[in-house]
């Protein structure tokens, strides 16, 4: 369980970016969190209690983020005031690291599915009940090829996709 001081300073940087407060190890690593409000938003936060103790930081990927510290009611030295600061630059630095890794990974993954899906065959029953033909930027992939490549069963309305899947962009991401 967080002591009282940190976990309470944790609350209020969650709510300042919109994140869910959820206890976490204080152990120095990433922890992930959902966004206040946004059945979209799950995963699209991250918690990070210092090794210490003594604070954290709070990012919401879809905005914000928040380096806190524990408050105890007294004066900071200099030197600690210094290593404070020293500590925020440092957890924003590997906030943004985070988030280029995020990034591509993500670009990764997009490739990989581009590059896996086929042109949009003229017989599929979507285009041959609107009666229109496929164009060279309407892609397609098996709905288990896509689930392998993205680790997960992609859903709409709550469902599993299943059959094929359509992708649609007016030139390769690549």
């Amino acid at each position: 369980m967080i002591a009282g001081d940190l976990a309470e300073a944790l609350r209020t940087a969650c709510a300042e970016v919109g994140v869910e407060y959820r206890e976490v190890p204080v152990d120095g690593g990433w922890h992930a969190a959902d966004v206040e409000g946004d059945p979209r938003g799950r995963g699209d936060g991250r918690i990070k209690l210092f090794a210490d103790g003594k604070g954290g930081i709070v990012v919401n990927w879809k905005g914000e983020q928040r380096v806190f510290f524990v408050r105890n009611g007294r004066k900071l030295t200099e030197p600690e005031r210094s290593e404070r600061d020293r500590r925020r630059e440092e957890a924003i630095r590997e906030a943004r690291a985070e988030e280029q890794r995020r990034h591509a990974e993500a670009r990764a993954q997009a490739a990989a599915i581009w590059r896996a899906a086929q042109l949009a065959a003229a017989a599929h029953p979507y285009l041959a009940r609107k009666g229109v033909k496929p164009v060279a930027t309407l892609r397609e992939l098996p709905a288990d090829q896509l689930a392998a490549l993205l680790h997960y069963i992609p859903k709409s309305k709550g469902e599993p996709l299943s059959w094929r899947v359509f992708d649609r962009s007016d030139q390769s991401p690549w």
